[in-house]
């Protein structure tokens, strides 16, 4: 079309540069009254009811007792597997002696031996009581050899043994702990030992009264001859640690006011 000078082209035919500003004003003025007449459905969801409190649970290492000094102290053996190959009579028997040196030292009954609801003693066997029994079994075919071998070659065989099967420096018992307090003030205590490892019965009652020890209250020291010491079980040959020594029942007297009086025991 030809247009003439001075005149405006007819609207109809000019294009509007704008088309999907137009599109989004629609769109979005949908979503507008759309969300408008949504009910109010959030006041009408009832709130769940407030959850009762978690009672404060404290699970403790193998350091002495949160609560000490709650004598006489119950137990029982509440598992002995079958592979430490030692019967239930005498592994009681044993635990009664390792009391008993506590006992003697204080000069006072301070464990009470009840099979129904005592703190559990339990016997679990893993790798390392698989360990000490091989290492015991290879030190008596060497002792057998003994006869047979000079000095020299003892020595070698000896060393042979050690590099075989090192000391084993993984806990040989445990004493574990649970601690829990509800909110109205009171307080449930949970307690357990657990012994992994002993390389005879003098072994095993030194390590059963180490962790009775821990059970009363007390904690490790570094005093070489203490009970007490932290660290592994030492062999059943070995002469140390074979009772409660003056420091571990001084500790105990102080720690334990209430259990002081009594005879003391031989110093």
């Amino acid at each position: 079309m030809r247009v003439q000078p001075g005149t405006v082209p007819e609207r109809s035919h000019m294009k509007n540069p704008f088309p999907w500003l137009a599109a989004i004003l629609t769109m979005a003025g949908f979503m507008i009254w759309l969300w408008s007449a949504q009910p109010d459905r959030v006041a009408d969801v009832p709130l769940p009811p407030s959850a009762p409190a978690e009672p404060d649970r404290t699970d403790l290492p193998t350091e002495g007792s949160s609560m000490p000094c709650q004598v006489p102290l119950a137990w029982r053996i509440a598992r002995l597997d079958e592979e430490f190959e030692l019967d239930a009579a005498t592994a009681e028997t044993v635990l009664r002696e390792a009391a008993g040196l506590w006992e003697a030292a204080l000069g006072r009954p301070l464990f009470l031996h009840d099979p129904e609801a005592g703190m559990p003693v339990r016997f679990i066997y893993d790798e390392r009581q698989a360990r000490t029994n091989e290492r015991r079994r290879l030190e008596a075919a060497l002792e057998r050899e003994r006869a047979t071998l000079d000095s020299a070659g003892f020595a070698a065989r000896t060393r042979e043994l050690s590099e075989l099967l090192p000391p084993d420096t993984a806990e040989a018992g445990v004493y574990r702990e649970a601690v829990v307090r509800d909110g109205a003030g009171g307080v449930d205590v949970s307690r357990e030992i657990r012994i992994h490892r002993f390389a005879g019965l003098d072994d095993l009652r030194r390590v059963a009264a180490h962790e009775l020890g821990h059970a009363l209250g007390l904690g490790h020291v570094s005093e070489p001859g203490s009970l007490m010491r932290g660290g592994p079980a030492r062999g059943e040959a070995d002469p140390e640690d074979a009772g409660v020594a003056p420091g571990d029942r001084d500790r105990l007297r102080a720690l334990c006011p209430e259990i002081r009086e009594g005879s003391a025991g031989p110093d």
